[in-house]
């Protein structure tokens, strides 16, 4: 090789070490194309990932997790414009994820909050105040009236008579099963002494037949058949408002547990305009549903199929709302035996068992999840029947049906669960005695009612278990309701008995089945659920770690920040995400605890 030659294989060799081999001009940094937006370094990070449980730095680019690490992992992915922050020790899990709630329909503006509702004078006080204040109305519905208030859960019309005589008023129950109206509101219904009960309702009435003022059940349906209808308006404020109290919550995704066109319609917009800041997979209401107006049953099915293909990491309709039975405090959950205190009853059943074995399977071929409301352990069968027999009629479609309370399970029936990959929710805020369930030991006896809410169980079967509120039936807080599946115990402390504690479950247990678990519930675990390289990134930071503070103390670590696809929608230390009074965000559910009830 001449000179020449030489030196061009010299210039050449030089020329291509300076595109590939010599480091950039920072070493430190990633090239522009390949470095972080963000990366948070010195955490304590679980990541619920089991091939890689715990980390200490995450980078984020382009709302995704792009490595999952060590300090040096996520330092090397460092660029010139991206933001460092130092998490100073605190620890960091994945965003946490409620399967069932109905916070869009708790929060539309239409619908009054209530601060009292285990004290009849003040919450007649306060609805009076708030009538008062917004005079001239032919119509105003409150929430909540809380359990054992008035006997039999049926507020007496009387009471709310003196308040406007010319204007209708409806108190929902803490249950979503049942209203306390006055006197205008059951005229406007129709509701006299000879409107007989409508099937799977109860109207209460006077010793001679007269209505009393409680409405159970589907009687509900009489009151919203006639109440104004809520606007887009209010609607989209309930969306609104929703957004800021489950990122304060440490909430980045839900169920919506049973909705209907119109207000999907709202979410839709505003998710498409970027105004909703919390996942939604969204169930349809059937006409079971007994909480708010529901359309035909064929609007429904095609309302679901022209909308169950919609693509997107925000909001999905996956899934049709199924309500077998009623409530333990109504005495109309569906029971293989008899109440005690009311032997000629098993409870209520809301729609036939032929139709939800046709309504289960047909949607089955259409490839959408039934989501079925289950509280007694009759519920739970037939709910498993139904599943059977659209897994007999259909093969195995890959849908994970949704059994959601579970709170009564006949032994029996906990290995078919996993056999029928039936996925679950529990409501773990009332595994223990107290206030609560002094309602419930009278109908069941002490014997049985040990035996409810058998969450270790069935996660021991292999089933995948998730932790919901039935938010706002119960306190949205996850950490109380973990502190519950941990102690079962009473996480306010005001009762220190546990109830049937071999079906307490570890921390680790209450984590997963407040992220990953509910993830798989909602066929969201390849995106959500665990922090992983290529995950969106959803996760939260907390004041305190979980595997470090005593179990009773679970309910009180608090979110410090909380982040949606990168985006932190929730900073305790700055105005990002705050509700006027932030712990509003935390304790909504229960400005009273003891007003708490079973699901709906």
């Amino acid at each position: 090789m001449n000179k020449l030659s030489l030196l061009i294989a010299f210039t050449i060799s030089i020329a291509g070490c300076s595109q590939s081999d010599q480091p950039a001009a920072e070493s430190n940094n990633a090239a522009a194309t390949d470095a972080a937006d963000t990366i948070y370094t010195n955490g304590k990070i679980y990541t619920v990932n089991e091939s890689q449980p715990w980390a200490e730095a995450v980078a984020l680019k382009d709302g995704k997790f792009l490595v999952v690490g060590t300090n040096a992992e996520v330092l090397a992915v460092k660029g010139d414009e991206t933001e460092t922050i130092d998490l100073a020790g605190k620890f960091v899990m994945p965003g946490m994820i409620d399967v069932h709630t109905h916070a869009i329909d708790a929060h539309i503006t239409a619908v009054t909050r209530l601060d009292n509702p285990m004290d009849a004078d003040k919450l007649v006080q306060e609805i009076r105040a708030h009538v008062e204040a917004n005079p001239g109305k032919d119509w105003y519905i409150f929430g909540d009236f809380g359990f054992g208030l008035f006997p039999g859960d049926n507020g007496p019309k009387e009471l709310l008579d003196g308040i406007a005589p010319n204007a209708a008023i409806a108190v929902q129950h803490a249950s979503g099963h049942a209203f306390w109206a006055n006197s205008k509101a059951l005229e406007l219904a129709g509701i006299t002494a000879d409107t007989p009960d409508p099937e799977y309702g109860i109207i209460a009435r006077k010793p001679n037949g007269e209505p009393q003022g409680g409405l159970q059940e589907s009687a509900m349906r009489l009151i919203w058949k006639v109440a104004t209808p809520f606007t887009e308006e209010q609607i989209a404020g309930g969306v609104e408002y929703a957004n800021k109290m489950y990122a304060a919550a440490g909430i980045t995704a839900t169920r919506e547990a049973g909705l209907v066109p119109e207000r999907w319609a709202v979410v839709e917009k505003m998710a498409n305009e970027g105004k909703v800041k919390t996942r939604y997979k969204m169930s349809a209401h059937r006409s079971s549903s007994i909480n708010v107006p529901v359309p035909t049953n064929e609007v429904t099915k095609s309302f679901i199929l022209e909308n169950k293909d919609k693509q997107s990491n925000i909001l999905q309709l996956d899934s049709i709302k199924i309500m077998v039975d009623g409530v333990p405090a109504s005495r109309t959950s569906l029971m293989k035996d008899p109440f005690l205190d009311k032997p000629e009853s098993h409870g209520t059943q809301n729609l036939p068992t032929d139709e939800l074995n046709s309504v289960v399977a047909e949607y089955d071929k259409l490839g959408v999840a039934s989501m079925i409301h289950v509280v007694g352990d009759q519920a739970a069968k037939i709910a498993l029947d139904a599943v059977e027999g659209a897994r007999e009629a259909n093969g195995v479609s890959g849908l994970r049906h949704h059994l959601s309370h579970n709170v009564v399970v006949d032994e029996k029936d906990f290995p078919r669960f996993k056999e029928l990959d039936v996925v679950v929710d529990f409501s773990p805020f009332f595994p223990y005695r107290g206030t609560v369930h002094n309602n419930h030991v009278p109908a069941v006896g002490e014997e049985a009612f040990a035996k409810w809410y058998p969450v270790k169980s069935l996660m021991d079967q292999g089933v995948v278990v998730a932790i919901a509120t039935d938010y706002p039936v119960t306190e949205l807080n996850p950490f109380v309701n973990m502190e519950s599946s941990v102690t079962r115990m009473d996480p306010h402390g005001l009762n220190t008995e546990q109830l049937a504690p071999e079906q307490a479950i570890t921390i680790a247990q209450a984590i997963k089945a407040y992220t990953w678990n509910p993830a798989f519930v909602l066929g969201w675990e390849k995106e959500i659920g665990s922090l992983e390289t290529g995950k969106l990134a959803d996760m939260v930071v907390l004041e305190q770690n979980p595997f470090e503070v005593a179990s009773a103390d679970i309910s009180e670590i608090r979110v410090l920040k909380t982040l949606l696809s990168g985006e932190v929608i929730f900073d305790a230390d700055t105005s990002v995400g705050q509700l006027t009074n932030a712990e509003e965000a935390r304790m909504l559910a229960l400005n009273n605890w003891k007003a708490s009830g079973h699901a709906h």
